[in-house]
């Protein structure tokens, strides 16, 4: 997704689409996700995740090779859902499988499975910069990052828990997969997953070309402002657990939150494009630890109906994450792409505001 992600200006390019088109194309990503998501979340609890995580992991390596092949909006379009249902697929089977993970543990470790997810998105930038520093095409640069990709959703399958060790397996389940009968507690979290993931969204597809139209920052410097962000999620993520550990998952909802309204605020009136980078590092180390902690509270809420529940919320986050992209595409025609980051830095407030149903979670947690 990283690369992806690096690869945006150049896919524009390719199909001289508009910024406003970028959004709405953006858009058929997060529905395909979306679609993933709630497919697979209706059966990851009654499958194994030995098939599932492999599976949609190669299934995602494989939608990479397309999107750079697009010659226009609607082939961009058509590539980009097919990569979204993909990695929407995988976002729920590796998350559902980490709460399980966890649950034997014994300890909060899902922070630490996202900071590696982080360190994938800024291995990308490191590496796209590097060789597209040494004069290879961004052709090579995805056809390998592919190839890379196939072969860890191959090796993945070795390492995933066996299906009898699996959370939620026995025994009928307790909840049917309806939006009706979704728990209050369920909803709040939803919310605040919703305004973490629309802002990390807007970072992934519009870093980058911030970089590039607003800062006209050299082709050597674009992939730093996603790889400070990237490099600040890694970071956050790794410390968020202890952190949670020794104080509360609220109390790294609510600093990171206020963190991260400090950082885009930085970008939107960054001077140059190493400020711009440094806010792009803020807004990372605020948004790290959010995501993790909202999944690992949804996840130990019912355990039986872990993967249903967290489809949900993920699938709120993604719903948003179908808006954001486009708000941000058709802001661009009234104001500056710069300013179109008041959005998140609307949505960290309401995440800070809605931060207390974590303490809320300790407590039943406790019960």
């Amino acid at each position: 997704m990283g690369v992806w992600v690096i690869q945006i200006p150049t896919a524009v390019s390719r199909t001289g689409i508009s910024s406003a088109t970028l959004g709405w194309l953006l858009l058929s990503l997060g529905v395909g996700a979306l679609g993933g998501m709630t497919v697979l979340g209706r059966y990851a609890d009654r499958l194994r995740a030995r098939i599932t995580v492999p599976a949609s992991a190669f299934l995602c390596a494989l939608a990479l090779f397309f999107p750079l092949r697009a010659r226009n909006w609607w082939e961009l379009g058509l590539a980009l859902v097919a990569l979204g249902i993909s990695a929407g697929a995988l976002d729920i089977s590796m998350n559902t499988h980490a709460i399980h993970v966890e649950r034997e543990y014994h300890k909060p470790v899902m922070s630490m499975f996202h900071a590696v997810f982080s360190v994938g998105g800024f291995s990308a930038s490191v590496y796209s910069a590097q060789l597209a520093g040494s004069g290879l095409s961004s052709d090579a640069i995805v056809n390998i990052a592919v190839g890379v990709c196939l072969a860890a959703s191959i090796a993945a399958a070795f390492g995933v828990l066996p299906k009898h060790r699996e959370g939620g397996h026995s025994g009928p389940r307790s909840v049917k997969n309806s939006w009706r009968k979704v728990p209050r507690h369920i909803w709040a979290l939803s919310i605040v997953a919703m305004a973490v993931m629309v802002s990390e969204g807007i970072a992934n597809d519009w870093s980058s070309v911030y970089m590039h139209s607003v800062r006209h920052a050299s082709p050597t410097l674009v992939p730093y402002g996603y790889g400070a962000f990237a490099a600040m999620m890694t970071v956050g993520r790794g410390a968020a657990d202890r952190i949670s550990h020794r104080f509360s998952s609220f109390a790294v909802v609510r600093y990171g939150a206020l963190i991260a309204f400090v950082g885009i605020v930085v970008v939107i009136f960054a001077p140059t494009a190493l400020v711009a980078i440094w806010g792009w590092a803020t807004f990372g180390a605020g948004l790290s630890g959010c995501v993790p902690q909202v999944y690992s509270a949804v996840g130990h809420f019912d355990r039986k109906n872990a993967a249903v529940n967290v489809s949900r919320v993920a699938g709120v986050g993604y719903f948003g994450m179908l808006a954001g992209p486009m708000v941000i595409g058709q802001l661009t025609k009234i104001v500056s792409l710069q300013y179109t980051f008041l959005v998140p830095a609307i949505l960290c407030l309401v995440a800070l505001v809605f931060s207390p149903i974590l303490r809320e979670d300790a407590l039943l947690q406790r019960r």
